[in-house]
């Protein structure tokens, strides 16, 4: 079940930021713009260039899902792709959210393959 989910680690709240929370009805910050970036492809070509990847319980030794955090899995690597056109192109949220869904350690390689796969513009 755990690739279900993304597993977001939270600051912990401590006495007048959680009363202030609280009192302030739990305020949302606006959410990030939506890119038409379509991360499927890029995801489908790192696990293909990395299939230790694509299915931590079945090609992996089972660590991440036994830990019960986000592990790879075709159903977590989905839900990623949908995630990250809210990360805006900010190489630290890809991170965070990657390892949110797969795990830290499908999350390091896939950051580091969407880095050198995306050369910066020659234009600037």
């Amino acid at each position: 079940m755990a690739d279900r989910f993304a597993h977001i680690e939270w600051k912990r709240l401590r006495g007048s930021e959680l009363a202030g929370a609280i009192l302030a009805d739990w305020p949302l910050p606006p959410p990030p713009p939506r890119s038409d970036k379509d991360w499927m492809p890029i995801a489908g070509a790192f696990l293909d260039a990395r299939p230790m990847f694509n299915d931590d319980c079945e090609t992996g030794d089972g660590k991440a899902a036994a830990e019960g955090r986000g592990f790879p899995s075709s159903r977590a690597w989905s839900a990623l792709c949908s995630a990250l056109p809210y990360a805006g192109g900010d190489p630290d949220l890809l991170r965070a959210l990657a390892a949110a869904i797969v795990g830290r350690a499908a999350a390091a390689e896939f950051a580091a393959f969407v880095r050198s796969a995306d050369p910066p513009d020659p234009k600037t």
